[in-house]
C-alpha cells in the first residue's frame, strides 16, 4: 500500500482513537445516496420534534388560561415542558382510567379516543400506524364531546388520507380544522411520514390541488417535489406525478428531465406523459416534440383528448410525422385530422392500408377513394376485417377485428346508388345479403316507410321466406342446406329487425313512436344508444320502464367483455330524466339497477336534487348500492346548503342504525369545509 502520508495519517488515528474511546457515535456511508436518505431522515426528526413542542406548548398556553373546575382536576406533573400532552388530554386519560366499571361506562368512542392518542405522538423508531377506520368514524360522530388537540387532529388527518382512495374516513374537515392554513398539515405529513403514508398524502394534494404555495410549509414547493420524486418508492414517485399532472406548470418540466430517462419504464413513461400534458398548455410543439421522441405505445386517452383538443393549432407536416407513431389512438387523431382538412398524401395513405388499427385503415380506404381508386366489396372485405387474438385462458381464439367499418364501407357503397339500383339488388338478394335493403330504407326512408313496418311487424318472416326462395332458384331444392337455413331463420331475422330499428330510430319521427315500441316489448334488444335517443326526444313517461330495461341488456359478442357501461347509463338516465322532467318524485317511486339509479341522482340538476325529501335523499345515503350512496353525498355538496346538510348528517349519524362511511366522508366536506372548496372538489369526483 503507498504510504498515505503525514495528513492522512493523522485522520486514520484520530478514527482509530474515536472507536477506541468510543466519543462519538458516527457512521460510514459507501454511497452518496446512502448519506443523503440518512440526513433527510434526521431533518424529519428534527422537523416532527419541533412541531410536537411547538404543539405541547400551544396547548398549554391554552389550558394555562382556564380555571374552576377545570383547573381544580388537573392532575399532570407541574413542569409543563414534561407533558406528553396537553391538560385536555391528560384529564381525559385520567377520567377514563379512573372509572369505577370501565367494561360498561367507557363507550366506544372513548376507546377510539384512547387509541387516537396514542397514535398522536410519532417519534423515529417506532411504528408508524394510522387510526381504524371504525375509530376514526367514532372520533368523528362525537367529536362534540372531545376538545381535541393539535397533535390528535394531525394524527385524524392522516388516518383520512391513509383511507382517501376508499373514502371511507373524515378527511377535509380535520383539513380544515388542523393548524396553519388549509392543507398545510397534509404537507408537513407528506414529508415526515414513511413511504407507506406519504403516497397517500401526496394524492390528497393532488385531489384538493393545493397549489403548495403557503409560506408556513417546509423547504418550498420546489424543494418538496423534488423530496418526493427522489423517493425510494415507486407509489411516492407515481404519486408525485400525478401531483404535478393535476397542478404542475410548464415551469416544473426540468423537475421531470431526470426521471423522463428513468430504467423504470412505468416512472418513464408516467413522466413523459406528464410533461406532454404540461407542455400542451403554452408550447403543442413542444408537447409533439416529447411525443415524437419517446414513441409511448399505450398513450391514455385524457392525453390524446388534450393533444388534439385544438386540432387548428396543430400544422400538417406535424401530423404527417405522427402517422406512423407508436400509440395507434395517437396515429387514428392525426389521420382524422388529415383526412378531415383532406391533407392525407397518397402514399402514406397506401401505406397504412397494412395499419394495425382499423380505423386508421378505414381512413386510408376513404382517402383513396376521394382520389378516384376504387375497391370492391370483396377488396374492402380484406383490407378491413381482420382476426384478432382475444387473449388468454376463457378469452382465447381469434375474433374478427374491423367489421363495424367494413359495415361503413358498404353503407356508403351502396348510398352511392339509385333508388331503381338498390330495388334490384333487393329483388335478387338472398337470406345473408341485407345491406342493400338496410341502404334502401334509410336512403329513401319516407317512400319506403310502409315496406319498412310491415317487414318488421312481421319480424321479417315473409321477407325472410322471399329470399330463401331466391337461394333455392339458384342452387336446386338442397333439403339438407334449406334446413340448416331454416334453423337459423331465428338468430338471422333478429340481427336484421335490430339494424331496421336503428334506421328508424335515426330516420323516424314521432310518427313511427308506435311500431317503435311494438318491436322493443317483442324483441327486448340489446342496448343500442340510438334507440334511447329516439325514446328521448319523442318519447314520454310511459317509456322510462322500456329505457330502464334496455340499458341493463348488453351484448358482450358486440361490445367486448370489458365494454365501459357508463355511458350507456349516462345516456339512459338523461333520458328518463327528460321524460320525467314534471314527475321526479314519482320517478324515484319506481326500482331501478344500482348503476341506473346512481346516474339518475347524479344527472339531477341540483334544483331538481334540492326539492327531493330529506327522506327521500336518506334512502339513497343507506343504499346498497355503493354508487348510489356517493352520487347522493355528491349531490348534496354540491346542491344543498350547509344547515340542511348539517341536518341530514346528524340524522344519518343519530341511533345505533347501520351507516356507510363514505356518505359520511362526503357529508362532513358539505358541513365542514368551506363551499369554495367543497363544491369543485366533488364536482372533479367521478361516480
Amino acid at each position: 500500500m503507498q504510504d498515505p502520508g503525514k495528513e492522512l495519517t493523522k485522520v486514520l488515528d484520530f478514527k482509530k482513537a474515536v472507536i477506541a474511546d468510543q466519543i462519538v457515535l458516527f457512521q460510514e456511508f459507501k454511497e452518496p445516496h446512502e448519506f443523503e436518505t440518512k440526513f433527510r431522515a434526521l431533518v424529519t426528526d428534527y422537523v416532527q420534534k419541533g412541531i410536537v413542542t411547538e404543539r405541547k406548548t400551544e396547548e398549554q398556553t391554552e389550558a394555562g388560561g382556564k380555571g374552576g373546575a377545570e383547573a381544580e382536576r388537573d392532575v399532570t406533573p407541574s413542569d409543563a415542558g414534561n407533558r406528553l400532552f396537553g391538560a385536555d388530554a391528560i384529564g381525559f386519560v385520567s377520567d377514563l382510567v379512573s372509572r369505577v366499571n370501565p367494561t360498561e361506562s367507557v363507550s366506544a368512542g372513548d376507546l377510539a379516543r384512547f387509541r387516537l392518542l396514542g397514535l398522536a405522538i410519532t417519534r423515529s423508531g417506532n411504528d408508524s400506524g394510522t387510526l381504524g377506520v371504525h375509530d376514526a368514524n367514532l372520533i368523528f360522530r362525537y367529536r362534540g364531546t372531545f376538545k381535541l388537540t393539535g397533535a390528535e387532529i394531525s394524527a385524524l388527518v392522516v388516518t383520512g388520507a391513509a383511507n382517501v382512495a376508499h373514502q371511507n374516513a373524515p378527511l377535509w374537515g380535520w383539513v380544515f380544522e388542523a393548524e396553519g392554513k388549509p392543507g398545510d398539515e397534509i404537507v408537513w405529513q407528506s414529508v415526515m411520514r414513511d413511504n407507506s403514508l406519504k403516497a397517500s398524502l401526496i394524492n390528497c394534494l393532488a385531489k384538493a390541488r393545493n397549489p403548495l404555495a403557503s409560506e408556513d410549509i417546509p423547504f418550498g414547493r420546489d424543494r418538496i417535489i423534488k423530496i418526493w420524486l427522489e423517493s425510494d418508492s415507486d407509489d411516492v414517485k407515481k404519486a408525485a406525478l400525478t401531483y404535478l399532472e393535476e397542478c404542475g406548470t410548464s415551469a416544473d418540466l426540468s423537475l421531470l428531465e431526470p426521471y423522463m430517462a428513468s430504467a423504470d419504464t412505468t416512472i418513464s413513461e408516467h413522466a413523459v406523459l406528464v410533461a406532454i400534458i404540461l407542455s400542451c398548455g403554452n408550447d403543442i410543439d413542444q408537447a409533439l416534440d416529447l411525443l415524437e421522441r419517446h414513441q409511448i405505445s399505450n398513450i391514455p386517452s385524457r392525453v390524446v383528448k388534450i393533444l388534439f383538443s385544438h386540432p387548428s393549432q396543430l400544422r400538417s407536416d406535424r401530423l404527417h410525422s405522427l402517422a406512423d407513431h407508436r400509440s395507434s389512438d395517437v396515429r387514428t387523431m392525426a389521420i382524422r385530422t388529415l383526412v378531415s382538412r383532406d391533407n392525407l398524401a397518397d402514399e402514406i395513405a397506401s401505406v397504412l392500408l397494412e395499419d394495425q388499427s382499423p380505423e386508421v385503415r378505414f381512413l386510408a380506404l376513404q382517402t383513396l377513394q376521394k382520389k378516384k381508386r376504387t375497391f370492391t366489396p370483396e377488396e374492402a372485405r380484406r383490407t378491413l376485417v381482420r382476426e384478432k387474438n382475444k387473449g388468454f385462458g376463457l378469452l382465447m381464439g381469434p375474433t374478427r377485428e374491423g367489421e363495424e367499418f367494413y359495415k361503413k364501407f358498404l353503407r356508403q357503397h351502396y348510398f352511392a346508388m339509385s333508388k331503381d339500383a338498390l330495388e334490384g339488388i333487393v329483388d335478387r338478394s338472398e337470406v345473408y345479403e341485407y345491406d342493400a335493403a338496410y341502404a334502401l330504407y334509410e336512403k329513401f326512408y319516407r317512400e319506403k316507410f310502409d315496406v319498412i313496418a310491415r317487414n318488421l311487424d312481421d319480424g321479417f318472416v315473409a321477407e325472410f321466406g322471399r329470399r330463401l326462395q331466391n337461394l333455392i332458384n339458384r342452387v336446386g331444392q338442397a333439403e339438407e342446406l334449406v334446413a340448416q337455413i331454416e334453423g337459423l331463420s331465428d338468430h338471422i331475422r333478429e340481427g336484421v329487425c335490430e339494424e331496421v330499428l336503428g334506421i328508424i330510430c335515426r330516420r323516424g319521427d314521432a310518427l313511427a313512436l308506435d311500431l317503435v315500441r311494438r318491436t322493443l316489448d317483442r324483441d327486448e334488444p340489446d342496448f343500442v344508444a340510438g334507440i334511447v335517443v329516439y325514446l328521448e326526444r319523442h318519447g314520454s313517461w310511459e317509456d322510462v320502464t322500456r329505457i330502464a330495461a334496455i340499458v341493463e341488456r348488453r351484448n358482450y359478442a358486440r361490445t367486448g367483455l370489458f365494454h365501459d357501461t357508463s355511458s350507456d347509463y349516462v345516456a339512459a338516465a338523461n333520458a328518463i330524466l327528460r321524460l320525467s322532467k314534471s314527475r321526479i318524485a314519482d320517478l324515484f317511486s319506481q326500482t331501478f339497477s344500482a348503476s341506473l339509479l346512481a346516474h339518475l341522482v347524479a344527472g339531477m340538476t341540483n334544483k331538481q336534487f334540492a326539492e327531493l325529501s330529506d327522506l327521500t335523499i336518506l334512502s339513497f345515503m343507506s343504499h346498497e348500492g355503493d354508487a348510489v350512496r356517493k352520487a347522493a353525498s355528491l349531490k348534496s355538496v354540491l346542491g344543498l346548503t350547509k344547515a340542511r346538510c348539517r341536518k341530514l348528517l346528524a340524522t344519518y349519524t343519530e341511533g345505533d342504525q347501520y351507516r356507510y362511511y363514505n356518505v359520511i366522508h362526503w357529508l362532513d366536506v358539505a358541513v365542514n369545509t368551506p363551499t369554495s372548496f367543497g363544491r369543485p372538489l366533488a364536482d372533479r369526483e367521478a361516480l
